[in-house]
């Protein structure tokens, strides 16, 4: 139902409708077959996994492995298997789980990319970081308002004609 919404709202030759897999399917991964599904159960939680790991930065975001690594027991139970024969007892089990811990190390190699980046913005800083930056920014602006003033005042004074500065006094 929601498929057919997307369909309808985004129209039948949109981009989002159609699977993206940015990778060549390999021989292993049969279409209908259970190596199939379960390579695409991968990619699907790599997809979603990448999401999670697009959208957190902190470390304590990261806390429990399945927030940002793909289980066997998830790719299992996509798919209505068990997770010891698809991994361990078929004849592509050597090549799916090679492909499996591929895609979990670029998980926790992003994971580890996104937590180790320098952080920018105020929402990183600690309240009391943020109340002194403002507190020395305004500081400075009263500083540079002062010293602004003092400028303008003294160019007034330096282009005032001498008759209205005998007028007013000032000279």
């Amino acid at each position: 139902m929601a498929d057919d919404y997307l369909k309808e709202f985004l129209g039948e030759d949109s981009p989002l409708n159609k699977p993206v897999d940015g990778e060549k399917r390999p021989s292993w991964a049969i279409d209908g077959e259970t190596s199939g599904k379960a390579y695409d159960a991968i990619i699907k939680f790599k997809k979603a996994k990448l999401r999670y790991i697009n959208g957190h930065s902190d470390e304590n975001d990261f806390i429990s492995k399945f927030s940002y690594k793909i289980s066997k027991a998830e790719v299992a139970k996509e798919i209505g298997k068990n997770p010891q024969p698809i991994f361990n007892d078929v004849s592509y089990s050597v090549k799916l789980s090679d492909y499996y811990d591929e895609v979990n190390d670029k998980l926790e190699k992003k994971k580890e990319f996104k937590i180790n980046k320098p952080k920018h913005g105020l929402q990183h800083l600690s309240k009391d970081e943020i109340k002194k930056k403002a507190q020395k920014q305004g500081k400075d602006l009263v500083k540079l308002q002062k010293d602004n003033c003092e400028e303008l005042y003294g160019r007034l004074l330096s282009n005032m004609p001498l008759d209205i500065k005998k007028n007013l006094g000032l000279k």
